[in-house]
């Protein structure tokens, strides 16, 4: 898919706290994504010289306020997707490092047991090359790929990923 949307600073959750769910939300949704961090900065770069710009991945989860989002309203979106620490991200790691077996064994991430560091790398690649035409990106921005769909969340419930544990409050 050629579509992108974008996360503000104020949705990371580097320390992996619980979430705190805002009183008017009724519904959540989680999805797992892996990540990147760009080292330099960059505008229309091809996927053959996109790895000239990262060289650590990660690996988190997008929360997603589902009872936001309004058909009639497109925008509804970006709020849905704005919310403060709704975003989880595991360390940076050397790609060599990244433990994508630790990824493989578990159920939010069915759809990418098949996937080998040199898939993730290939993955990346195309997207940047597919999205940096339309959007610049600086040194220090992530940029996060879905890897499988979302499923709903409420509160007391617990989700993990890895290393990654929170209970949604």
């Amino acid at each position: 898919s050629k579509f992108f949307y974008i996360r503000p600073d104020i949705s990371l959750n580097r320390d992996s706290n619980d979430y705190f769910c805002p009183e008017e939300i009724k519904e959540l949704t989680v999805a797992p994504f892996l990540y990147i961090r760009m080292d330099k900065a960059g505008k229309a770069v091809q996927a053959k010289f996109a790895q000239r710009y990262y060289s650590s991945i990660g690996y988190g989860l997008n929360i997603t306020a589902k009872s936001l989002i309004d058909k009639n309203f497109p925008q509804s979106f970006l709020m849905a997707n704005s919310l403060d620490n709704s975003t989880i991200v595991s360390p940076l790691y050397n790609i060599e490092e990244f433990p994508i077996k630790t990824l493989k064994a578990t159920s939010l991430t069915a759809n990418c047991q098949d996937g080998t560091i040199e898939n993730i790398i290939d993955l990346f690649n195309r997207k940047i090359e597919q999205i940096s035409p339309l959007t610049s990106f600086k040194t220090g921005d992530y940029i996060a790929v879905e890897i499988a769909e979302h499923v709903n969340i409420g509160i007391g419930n617990m989700v993990q990923l890895g290393e990654l544990s929170l209970k949604i409050r």
